[in-house]
């Protein structure tokens, strides 16, 4: 038997090994329970005979071919990782995780997983805010409607916004040619508003679409998008010029201003004015005193919208401002309802953070509609991420004297460095461990990863 397998060829030798597998694995099926036990008994008998007789240089030999075989099992794993998504059966078995259905109601109205925390949401009922308005009919139909238009819309709905924003949405698009399920966005962001009137020969934009003569000029203005429906165009700017409290305001401050006939007035949207009699949780639909006419020479606050006629150029709103939010995402805040700013309160008389406030906004509840928004839904959630990063890198900033920063040890090692770049001497900005993404937040990650591995 010996000379014939050693004369064999290999694919008889592979016909030979296959019939062999085959008849073994109908075999073991065959067995019982007892012959089972019985069989890995003896295989364990005879591996226990075979590792007492072999010599140190056989078993040098099963160890390293044990160690390639193994090795080559692990490198085949890896490679197949890669496509291991494209080898999906359905056929074999997989696990399941399941968390459950969204049945937990948050005292705030927020719905929730079981698993999910108490504080996610309002901060186990430390932030108590009311949630915004309810969609006016129009756009109610649009967001929740069964139609061709509505179903259009929703799948326009980032271009429609953009045509009817109020600012410029200031970014660095990092999105992945070929396939974008996501909004990608790279740096940092920032909204910015011009004049009220566009310079001479220069066509209007943004704001500037809400202040010409006619309803026909601004459907001109904003009928260079061809893959845009006409009718929904129409009836959302008329809607706008006649419910929107922002434009309705600056209109009427504009008009003030062409009958003065002074050019030294600048038009001002107030940070810090609220409705009177309204408290400091509640921000429904403004009804006014929160744009103003000034002369040139008064003083405003950092935080205030300053707006010239024609002239001033671009200048960039503050993250903290009320009108943040309703001016870049008019369909968002039909009404020109307040965003977030400064001056909102929790129960507790503390001032609500701009994690918590859109924390609570964006948990899924009755009306909200700001989850049936897609994409711009996507862009709202990228847009507050970095309004709140912002924040927070500002904080650190300030707060350099009270973090101790002098005393962190690399940067007194970067001070002292003799590899330095003089360009860079001046103040230091140290970001703390608790910074995620920072240098000392990545490097106390790293220490916990080779703190694991050595256990």
């Amino acid at each position: 038997m010996r000379l014939r397998r050693q004369s064999e060829s290999c694919d008889a030798r592979e016909e030979r090994l296959s019939r062999q597998r085959q008849r073994q694995t109908e075999s073991r099926q065959n067995e019982t329970l007892g012959e089972h036990q019985e069989r890995q008994e003896q295989d364990r008998f005879r591996h226990i005979v075979a590792r007492r007789n072999e010599s140190e240089e056989e078993r040098q030999q099963r160890l390293i071919a044990d160690r390639n075989r193994y090795q080559n099992l692990r490198q085949h794993e890896i490679q197949n990782a890669k496509h291991s998504a494209l080898l999906y059966d359905k056929n074999d078995p997989c696990n399941k995780a399941a968390i459950g259905e969204m049945t937990k109601l948050c005292q705030c109205g927020a719905k929730k997983f079981t698993g999910e925390s108490l504080g996610m949401c309002c901060g186990n009922g430390k932030v108590t805010l009311d949630q915004f308005p309810p969609l006016p009919q129009l756009f109610e139909e649009l967001f929740t409607g069964e139609s061709q238009f509505s179903k259009h819309f929703l799948s326009r709905l980032r271009e429609y916004n953009s045509l009817f924003a109020m600012t410029s949405f200031g970014h660095k698009d990092a999105s992945v040619q070929g396939w974008n399920p996501s909004v990608r966005i790279q740096g940092q962001i920032y909204h910015q508003l011009g004049s009220l009137m566009p310079p001479e020969d220069r066509r209007a934009r943004y704001i500037q679409v809400y202040f010409l003569d006619t309803l026909e000029d601004q459907l001109r203005a904003r009928g260079e998008h061809q893959n845009l429906n006409a009718d929904i165009l129409e009836r959302i700017t008329a809607w706008l010029n006649e419910n929107n409290h922002y434009v309705g305001e600056l209109k009427t401050a504009l008009e003030q201003v062409r009958q003065v006939n002074i050019n030294d007035k600048k038009i001002v949207i107030w940070e810090n004015k609220r409705a009177q009699g309204e408290h400091a949780r509640r921000f429904n639909a403004p009804t006014g005193a929160e744009v103003a006419i000034l002369m040139s020479n008064e003083p405003t606050e950092n935080r205030d919208i300053v707006l010239q006629l024609k002239q001033g150029g671009l200048r960039r709103i503050s993250e903290l401002h009320r009108s943040y939010d309703p001016l870049m995402y008019p369909l968002f805040f039909p009404y020109g309802t307040d965003g977030y700013h400064i001056y909102l309160q929790g129960r507790n008389g503390r001032k609500v953070t701009q994690l918590q406030f859109y924390s609570f906004h964006i948990m899924c509840r009755e009306g909200n509609y700001l989850l049936l928004g897609r994409r711009l839904f996507r862009q709202f959630l990228v847009d507050a991420y970095c309004k709140i990063e912002t924040e927070r890198l500002k904080f650190l900033r300030r707060e350099q004297q009270s973090l101790r920063a002098e005393n962190y040890s690399d940067l007194r090692d970067s001070l002292l460095a003799a590899d330095g770049d003089p360009n860079q001497v001046g103040r230091r900005i140290v970001l703390p461990a608790t910074y995620t993404g920072g240098p000392r937040y990545l490097h106390e990650k790293r220490s916990d990863a080779m703190a694991f591995v050595r256990h």
